[in-house]
């Protein structure tokens, strides 16, 4: 193996050599529908187009609620001025210590959801409710976390979120109007 990515890596430039094998990857020497005859490195493989792959896991669908907590402190619509409650994953949690997400809520809403998101980790995809809370039910809807912080509503995306958040967090800046004059 050494011998044969010494011919083949360029040292000055190994990242040219990575970028290839990935669009080979991506373009030719695909799982399922292998293209062998347009393969520059045909010759010296050794599947010829065998390409066992394990079964999928099936994919999982689970619901699931986080609290939109907005305060604003300027003119009607100015999301210049308008913060979010923002709550750190705990570092003693196994997936994404540290990060910044909305606050989980206790129970999924069936009313008052303000929007509702699809994302989806590895096999799971979440059906996601976002309810509008106000910061003084934030205590009594949600489930208690790491800290928690409000951050300007613009300045939020410069942090460390979860995909979720950044997701929910994308489409409150883009909207207009009454999202962003909850008090």
């Amino acid at each position: 193996m050494e011998e044969l990515a010494a011919r083949l890596v360029d040292p000055a430039n190994p990242r040219d050599f990575n970028q290839a094998i990935m669009e080979l990857g991506a373009t030719v020497c695909l799982p399922r529908n292998p293209q062998c005859l347009a393969c520059p490195a045909a010759a010296d493989c050794r599947t010829r187009g065998e390409h066992k792959t394990t079964p999928r896991v099936k994919s999982v669908i689970r619901d699931s609620g986080y609290a939109l907590c907005l305060r604003a402190s300027g003119k009607r619509g100015d999301s210049a001025k308008t913060f979010v409650l923002l709550e750190q994953r705990p570092p003693t949690v196994t997936v994404m210590p540290g990060l910044w997400e909305l606050p989980i809520l206790r129970e999924i809403p069936d009313a008052g959801v303000r929007m509702t998101v699809r994302h989806s980790i590895m096999n799971v995809n979440y059906v996601v409710r976002i309810r509008e809370v106000r910061a003084e039910e934030v205590a009594d809807l949600t489930v208690a976390g790491g800290e928690q912080r409000w951050v300007p509503l613009l300045e939020a995306s410069e942090m460390a979120l979860t995909g979720l958040a950044r997701k929910v967090l994308k489409r409150v800046t883009a909207a207009t109007g009454p999202l962003c004059q909850v008090n």
